[in-house]
């Protein structure tokens, strides 16, 4: 396999997992931010539809009794196709949970939520709240009443659709702008291993097949003219380790030689000394 082909396969796999891993993390960031931005924008929402209620339940009215609440909230709700739904409960008294009013108009009189409530109370009173659904997200404060007491909330309720249609645009815009750069990438990279590689890889394709040789006929063929310095090195590397595998082959054969000569023959028979008789 050429060089250039490994040196662009590995650029190419680390480039793909460093961009794909750039992508996903911007795509969770963008989500995040996304959803802190909306809801910071339908908290002021909720907030200013509680300094409305506040400024009544100062001037000694309950908040049942605050009948533009209801006004109020259809006026806002009207102005942003985003919100679901907003509504005002009850949170102290026999009212305790109860929706007092709703843009929804079959929600009036209805129970919040178990799971609202249970979320609610989590937070500090006098701080604003906020938590997802499946179907929704919710942001909401709580109600003061004149005595300092957290009498009562409202939520509002925007689309989760809203956030999932934008979060798969900005997807695909960032699939689309990945794979464009990663086809400009994988251009240049191929151009330049190309460019800076390809005599390295001839160089080695050439070392490889001078050392096959050697290994298997232990001298070397007639080759052209080296090409560069280290060529030129490298083949007369080759040369003197050709001529030293001769140099061993001629000393293993006189040994050989040696050993045959001073071996026995055969039939011979070997001297006896002669031992005098008493």
């Amino acid at each position: 396999m050429p060089l250039t082909f490994k040196v662009s396969s590995a650029s190419l796999a680390i480039i793909a997992f460093a961009m794909s891993l750039l992508v996903f993390l911007t795509f969770f960031k963008y989500e995040a931010t996304l959803y802190n931005l909306l809801s910071s924008r339908f908290q002021v929402v909720a907030d200013d539809i509680e300094n409305t209620i506040s400024k009544g339940l100062s001037l000694g009215a309950d908040l049942p009794e605050l009948k533009t609440t209801e006004q109020v909230i259809f006026d806002v709700k009207s102005k942003d196709d985003q919100i679901l739904s907003i509504q005002v409960f009850q949170k102290l008294g026999d009212l305790q949970g109860i929706t007092l009013f709703n843009t929804r108009q079959a929600g009036i009189g209805g129970q919040v939520p178990r799971e609202w409530m249970t979320l609610i109370s989590t937070f500090d009173p006098n701080s604003p709240w906020q938590f997802r659904t499946e179907s929704a997200n919710v942001v909401g404060t709580n109600i003061i009443d004149k005595l300092g007491k957290s009498t009562g909330g409202v939520a509002v309720r925007f689309s989760q659709e809203y956030m999932d249609q934008k979060k798969q645009d900005m997807l695909n815009l960032f699939v689309y702008d990945a794979l464009r750069v990663f086809i400009i990438t994988c251009a240049v990279i191929i151009l330049a291993s190309y460019l800076f590689f390809r005599r390295i890889s001839i160089s080695f394709i050439s070392m490889r097949d001078s050392i096959d040789e050697l290994l298997q006929h232990g001298k070397l063929q007639p080759s052209s003219q080296p090409k560069s310095d280290f060529e030129g090195d490298f083949a007369q590397v080759l040369t003197n380790a050709s001529q030293v595998i001769k140099d061993l082959e001629a000393i293993d054969k006189q040994l050989s030689k040696g050993k045959t000569t001073s071996a026995p023959k055969k039939g011979a028979k070997p001297k006896n000394s002669k031992r005098g008789k008493k």
